[in-house]
């Protein structure tokens, strides 16, 4: 069995895959000794895990990993991936998005694929049928283009994205939502059909907190999972035991 850690910036998710099958996942805003030790009697059977790190990687939870398993992993460019990485910064890449386009990989092998992670930030990841992952981009995601707009004016409101979508704002609050939300959407919308018109078939995994909600706004064919960051992490985890 493996433990898979992602701490963020806010929070940290942790699971546990058995024979690569996600059999445990929580959430938490800080991971405690206490409840490590009561996983690990739980799961018995854990031996391996990895770890990536975007916010701070507390020091006695890396030390209870390194104590109780047998073998600890952190997550960087330096390690061995199922795919070539042609970033050319390859050390500056976002934890997250190596983790979703491992992800990708294994799930649609040999398949042309267009990762989407809809967060705090919008990264586009592109990893083509021969396993070469050429990079991609990073647009600001929902809550920061609302933050943005009230912050940076001085009589725009603060408004949630949750509510009237029309195509036309018909109101101060619905100009703001429906230029944020439906910009995102074409923005996601163009970004596809400019790869799928490149590269004909084409695979579009969306994930991130805000996939849901605009999963169903998007005229294209997408593969949503909310799940992607970690079971990549498993799939590189993996990867590296085995060789």
């Amino acid at each position: 069995m493996n433990l898979v850690v992602d701490i963020g910036n806010t929070r940290i998710k942790l699971a546990i895959f058995d024979k690569g099958h996600m059999i445990f996942v929580e959430y938490f805003s800080a991971l405690s000794e206490e409840f490590l030790d009561k996983l690990i009697r739980e799961y018995s059977s854990l031996c391996c895990s990895i770890v990536s790190a975007t916010g701070e990687f507390p020091k006695q939870v890396e030390r209870w990993l390194e104590d109780n398993l047998e073998q600890v992993l952190l997550l960087s460019s330096q390690l061995k991936f199922p795919f070539e990485i042609l970033y050319r910064t390859p050390h500056t890449l976002g934890n997250d998005r190596i983790a979703a386009v491992a992800a990708a990989q294994e799930m649609f092998p040999e398949q042309n694929c267009l990762i989407i992670d809809a967060g705090t930030a919008i990264t586009f990841d592109f990893i083509d049928d021969k396993a070469n992952y050429w990079g991609g981009n990073i647009s600001p995601g929902l809550a920061m283009r609302f933050n943005a707009l009230h912050t940076f004016t001085q009589k725009l409101p603060l408004i949630h994205q949750m509510g009237e979508i029309p195509p036309i704002g018909h109101s101060t609050e619905t100009a703001i939502r429906s230029g944020v939300v439906w910009g995102i959407v074409y923005e996601i919308e163009r970004y596809i059909n400019e790869m799928a018109q490149k590269y004909g078939t084409l695979q579009v995994l969306l994930s991130g907190g805000d996939a849901v909600f605009l999963a169903d706004k998007i005229n294209y064919p997408i593969f949503v999972d909310e799940f992607l960051v970690l079971k990549g992490l498993n799939r590189i985890l993996e990867y590296n035991v085995h060789k």
